[in-house]
């Protein structure tokens, strides 16, 4: 118990890091995933800087409509995804016909990872409530 206890504050002190330093990591990943998205898709040079603007819009236009005070939570939901879908057809519209089945792959793999990541995530919580170490729900 008492391990836990520890493991429990060292996340929770680790976790505790300054704005600039957790924008600094995001950017990182950001750039990092794009890597992997251009590897994997086979994204050519001239390709790269176009689809890199979408994506800066993409991101421009979900952090308006985090911040947009005027939506329900279902109206934010909509909107948010039908401006990942734009993206997406955008994207997709600079990619040759074998780049656009890499894509779709690419897609895949990553939702099959962010379910698996969702899904440890919740086990964890679940565990620490349990434990009666979380008691956020």
């Amino acid at each position: 118990m008492a391990m836990v206890l520890l493991w429990v504050f060292t996340t929770a002190v680790m976790a505790q890091k300054p704005k600039g330093e957790r924008l600094a990591q995001k950017q990182e990943m950001r750039e990092k995933r794009f890597a992997e998205f251009c590897e994997k898709v086979g994204i050519q040079e001239n390709q790269k800087e176009k689809i890199k603007h979408l994506l800066k819009e993409q991101q421009e236009q979900l952090h308006k409509e985090r911040k947009n005070p005027d939506h329900t939570p279902e109206s934010k939901k909509a909107a948010m995804k039908n401006i990942l879908k734009n993206t997406d057809i955008r994207i997709d519209a600079l990619l040759s016909d074998e780049q656009k089945k890499k894509y779709t792959a690419y897609k895949l793999e990553r939702k099959k990872e962010m379910k698996m990541k969702a899904e440890e995530k919740r086990k964890e919580k679940e565990e620490l409530q349990e434990d009666g170490l979380f008691l956020n729900d």
